[in-house]
């Protein structure tokens, strides 16, 4: 076969399975369909499908040899016979233990393959680190009785993890897999289908024209035009490609370096997933952990989002006041009013969904609902209608990121299932209360480093999933409420992103950037670091989360957003610009 025949064939193969999966959560949203031991698997077995076809295996030669098609089609074909089984075999599994039925050889076949495909399908998209964290956990809870006294627990054998982890909702198969089906997936696929129509341009086009006419305003537009983005995309690798492509050359053009440049998209991406309405996915995960409306969490994340982005744009603005960078020309600031009659309909189903999801519909539902509102608006004009391909497309990327986020789930839910089965969180607890007793800042500390030090190469649900299990108890313990304590590490799961040396979303916007990775990662970290206030500030003042105290709230705020804003007024008369300095009016590099 030829490379060319190949290629395509692999391309529609891709496009398949993206419109496959898609229509299997379109049916499930509107018809329901019974069971999570055949709705989870066959979810996951789509995302595993989809990372093995988009990242195949490559042997080094550059001829595609027989064995290398050989390799790449097996996973495939042991994932879709799992994914039958599951389906085909429903009945006996959901009553097998109440027949006190045991594993049968293909139910053994269909737990180890996919386990084992698991863990590298997420060595693929997500990187070692959170594959071989779930692989110690797996021999952690086969080994407990022959560890230490700390560590040691009855232990499950061979077969009964296997039994945990494939055959029950306790394993790789549990919440954390059930919160990317029943609602991650949606809202991924609707920020896609928005970003194909021109909802991204739409928000970056009216960022650019609010914050343009500024000192910096390149920049504070990356940081507007990221905050509006993140609030859809929910990933802030994808927010960086998405808005990055558009604020990066025109903030390295504004005289910004382009470290700084990568930088400030980097952070203010980052910040995309904890601001509301929509949030990042493990906003919904914290609300099914919690038994909470999504409502509720996004309320409880708005105080925190605000601070963490003024906190970016007051030190974007002195950097830029401090390198003498003026505002965008009028040619580079676009149209506000043109974009909003090219665009505003594009709006109307991002209200529907924030509506919706006020009055406490489904999140399912809700984002199902959008999605249908998004195609019927979208023929109102002709230049954001749907033909065939962009709908593939936009397809295809919002199943490659719903993809990365089920392998993430599933990876955080075998060790979920271990550290229920062994009481390792108890464990963790206990410790963490008793460094406490020494003073309770030190325990803090530690939860704040065990979660960034999890965040650092794991996407940002799998880093508050497994720190949530583990820490969250101990936080609670301490007497702080569940919702801040949870809180508290979603926070740091997020700023893990640009926390080096592994800062994901510094990287992203650094390729773009063509900058210096590292030196991007540490300006990012640098620019987020008066971030790292903010959950201290709202374990300290509960109110900035619970909102029941409005007094409190005020005595907490107006002195913060009154300095930020009496900065700003006064940095260009107090700093002395490099402009004044050297007479030009660009600013220079770092």
């Amino acid at each position: 076969m030829s490379s060319d025949k190949f290629s395509f064939l692999k391309r529609w193969a891709i496009l398949g399975v993206s419109t496959a999966w898609l229509g299997f959560q379109l049916w499930w949203a509107a018809l329901g369909f019974p069971g999570v031991i055949m709705v989870r698997p066959v979810h996951l077995a789509f995302a595993m499908a989809l990372v093995f076809l988009t990242h195949p295996l490559k042997l080094g030669n550059s001829k595609r040899s027989v064995l290398e098609v050989l390799l790449n089609l097996l996973p495939l074909v042991l994932i879709i016979i799992s994914a039958v089984h599951y389906v085909v075999d429903y009945d006996r599994i959901l009553t097998r233990w109440a027949m006190y039925h045991s594993l049968t050889a293909l139910d053994k076949i269909a737990g180890i393959s996919m386990i084992l495909l698991l863990f590298e399908a997420g060595r693929r998209v997500i990187g070692a680190f959170l594959s071989i964290f779930a692989f110690i956990f797996i021999l952690y809870g086969v080994l407990g009785p022959f560890l230490p006294d700390f560590l040691a627990h009855h232990g499950l054998s061979v077969i009964h993890m296997l039994d945990l982890q494939s055959m029950t909702d306790f394993g790789m198969y549990g919440v954390a897999l059930g919160v990317s089906v029943v609602f991650v997936y949606y809202f991924v696929v609707f920020a896609s289908y928005l970003n194909a129509v021109g909802g991204d341009r739409l928000l970056t086009d009216m960022a650019l024209a609010t914050a343009g006419r500024s000192w910096g305003g390149a920049a504070k537009a990356a940081v507007v035009g990221s905050s509006l983005v993140g609030t859809i995309s929910g990933s802030a690798a994808a927010n960086v490609v998405t808005t990055g492509t558009i604020t990066i050359p025109l903030m390295k053009k504004a005289g910004f370096s382009p470290e700084f440049a990568g930088a400030v998209e980097a952070s203010a991406s980052t910040g995309g997933q904890i601001m509301p309405p929509i949030m990042g996915s493990a906003a919904f995960l914290m609300a099914y952990l919690l038994g909470k409306p999504y409502w509720d969490i996004a309320v409880a994340a708005i105080i925190p989002a605000v601070l963490y982005y003024a906190f970016i744009f007051v030190a974007v603005h002195f950097y830029s006041v401090r390198h003498g960078i003026r505002p965008l020309r009028p040619e580079e600031i676009p149209d506000a009013k043109k974009t909003a009659l090219q665009y505003w309909h594009l709006l109307i189903p991002l209200v529907l969904l924030v509506v919706q999801i006020a009055q406490l519909v489904t999140l399912t539902m809700s984002a199902f609902r959008a999605i249908m509102a998004l195609f019927a608006v979208s023929f109102l004009r002709k230049s954001t209608r749907f033909t065939w391909m962009r709908f593939l497309e936009a397809t295809e990327a919002g199943a490659r990121s719903a993809a990365l986020v089920a392998i993430a789930c599933a990876l955080a839910g075998i060790v979920i299932g271990v550290v229920d089965y062994s009481g390792l969180g108890i464990k963790v607890t206990s410790s963490i209360a008793r460094v406490s007793e020494i003073h309770v800042a030190l325990g803090l500390f530690i939860i704040m480093i065990v979660v960034l030090i999890l965040g650092m190469g794991m996407p940002t649900d799998g880093a508050y999933l497994s720190a949530a299990i583990l820490l969250a108890p101990s936080m609670v313990k301490l007497g702080y409420s569940t919702l801040v304590s949870h809180m508290f590490i979603f926070y740091f799961s997020v700023i893990s992103m640009v926390t080096p040396p592994v800062a994901i979303s510094a990287y992203a916007a650094a390729g773009i950037a063509g900058s210096n990775i590292n030196k991007t990662g540490w300006l990012a970290f640098l620019l987020c670091f008066p971030g790292f206030v903010v959950p201290y500030l709202f374990l300290r003042f509960p109110s900035l989360i619970h909102h029941n105290s409005f007094i409190e709230m005020f005595v907490v705020l107006l002195p913060i957003l009154g300095v930020m804003v009496i900065l700003i007024y006064f940095a260009p008369k107090l700093i002395k610009t490099k402009s004044d300095v050297k007479g030009k009016g660009e600013g220079s590099s770092l």
